[in-house]
């Protein structure tokens, strides 16, 4: 193919297999020998074939097939301009088209087939709408007052009765998960999977190939996660060198406020980047999943949960070099259990807004309204989070945006994890008063040490009520355009 990929009969070939894997009892084709030589048309209506061969139905649109094309057919729809029917019925067993060349040579003046032409080409010519005028006849009239149009017409209702008694397969609703549908009896009869199952994989076998794909397509596609880790690292030598041997200096008020504001800005801003970064790998993301999901190839939940999985160690690496990284170079307290604390609420906030900015896409119809909607929840989040506006001086009708905001539980367990234990340094908050630290953090932002488990849990729900967004915004929101 064009630059050592695959050629496009391949691609064709490729394409009717993706189709196959959701073991379809129907399949549709619309065009597939089009900008196809002789040889590449033919092995790819050979794999039609095959198809046919294994108890499926295959309903194809096909423009001007040569003969030995025409001859894998069973039965062909003829259609003139505006939609009519022409011919609808049997082209004859055993290729050759006998079928349909005795019913259009049984037409007063329609010229006989010669053996040596196109079978195709013929019935085009002699029922092309300057044929139509030349005989004066009008082919759609003369199928409808044809016996085999009555045949066709039987043929139909018989079917529309078994799917309305439920012994023939259900026509699609609008929900493409809306369960097993009601044919696995015709499917079984056709030699397909049955047994109740919805899709041909349980879903532990979608999730895990899912999950390969999106690793592999990371793997093969680097530039979002070097530019995520690109950020990762100037970000965090930017902010580490900015508040150099900050860490150090908590003997006094003005320290404190300092090691304060440094866990606000180290905890938020890398967090924020990731939500919008990765939206533009969800929408492409996004566009494949519908196609697939037509198709049958797997559910909602199922790609939710893979999309989130793949991100997993990206994540975690990303905020193990964050941590590293700022840690050391603003020189926080180097005591491995608040080492620890710190890495772990960052970890879970870059989650959360990772899997925000996924959910957000996914219930969004695309990335302009997206941003918007996030870009408000983000900004008023950093407002109310009770660092800027301390939790107190929250107007009553504000508090809601304190209290389901993930940036407050990553601030309060920064915070509280650095500083809430230091019950034994002291610092003058006032002439002639003093408290200790951890006495001041409590007091002045209602931060308490013995929340920090609880904090983690909050922050846990959180990620878990982001990555829901996706799922719910796949499962019941369809924002294709075509």
């Amino acid at each position: 193919g064009d630059g050592g990929g695959l050629s496009t009969e391949a691609r064709k070939r490729l394409t009717i297999a993706c189709e196959l894997v959701a073991n379809p009892s129907i399949v549709f084709l619309d065009e597939p020998t089009t900008g196809l030589d002789a040889r590449a048309a033919g092995m790819v209506m050979r794999a039609v074939r095959n198809t046919v061969a294994s108890g499926r139905t295959v309903v194809c649109t096909i423009h001007q097939p040569n003969r030995e094309i025409l001859d894998y057919f069973d039965e062909l729809l003829l259609l003139k301009p505006g939609g009519r029917v022409i011919y609808n019925g049997p082209l004859g067993a055993g290729g050759g088209q006998r079928e349909l060349i005795a019913y259009l040579e049984a037409v007063p003046g329609v010229p006989s087939y010669q053996p040596l032409f196109n079978p195709a080409n013929w019935m085009l010519e002699v029922t092309a709408p300057a044929a139509e005028e030349g005989l004066g006849v009008d082919f759609a009239d003369l199928w409808e007052e044809s016996p085999g149009a009555a045949t066709a017409a039987a043929r139909v209702q018989q079917h529309v009765g078994k799917a309305s008694t439920g012994t023939g397969t259900s026509p699609a609703g609008a929900d493409p998960e809306a369960g097993v549908e009601a044919g696995a009896g015709a499917e079984a009869e056709a030699g397909l999977p049955a047994g109740g199952r919805r899709y041909a994989q349980p879903a532990w076998v979608q999730l895990m190939l899912l999950v390969k794909r999106a690793l592999t397509s990371y793997w093969r596609n680097p530039a979002y996660n070097l530019l995520r880790f690109a950020v990762t690292i100037g970000l965090g030598l930017a902010l580490g060198t900015l508040y150099w041997d900050r860490g150090t200096k908590g003997d006094s008020l003005l320290g404190v406020l300092d090691i304060m504001g440094a866990l606000y800005t180290t905890s938020l801003f890398l967090a924020m980047t990731n939500c919008l970064v990765v939206m533009p790998v969800v929408t492409g993301d996004r566009a494949v999943f519908y196609r697939e999901r037509a198709s049958g190839m797997y559910g909602s939940a199922v790609f939710a949960a893979a999309q989130g999985l793949a991100e997993f160690p990206y994540l975690f690496v990303q905020s193990v070099i964050y941590v590293v990284i700022v840690y050391t170079t603003a020189h926080f307290e180097f005591d491995s259990a608040k080492a620890m604390w710190f890495w772990l609420f960052i970890w879970l906030n870059i989650m959360a807004f990772t899997y925000l900015g996924m959910g957000m896409m996914n219930v969004t119809p695309n990335m302009p309204a997206c941003v918007a909607a996030t870009s408000f929840f983000v900004l008023l989040w950093n407002l109310y989070c009770g660092f800027l506006i301390y939790r107190d001086d929250i107007k009553p009708w504000w508090l809601w945006a304190y209290y389901f905001n993930p940036a407050t539980y990553t601030i309060y367990g920064c915070i509280v994890t650095q500083l809430g234990d230091q019950t034994d340094v002291f610092i003058e908050v006032g002439r002639n008063t003093t408290m200790s630290v951890a006495q001041y953090v409590e007091d002045t932002f209602s931060y308490q040490y013995s929340m920090r488990g609880w904090l983690v849990l909050i922050m846990v729900g959180f990620v878990a009520l982001f990555r829901s967004f996706s799922y719910l915004g796949l499962r019941y929101l369809n924002f294709q355009v075509r």
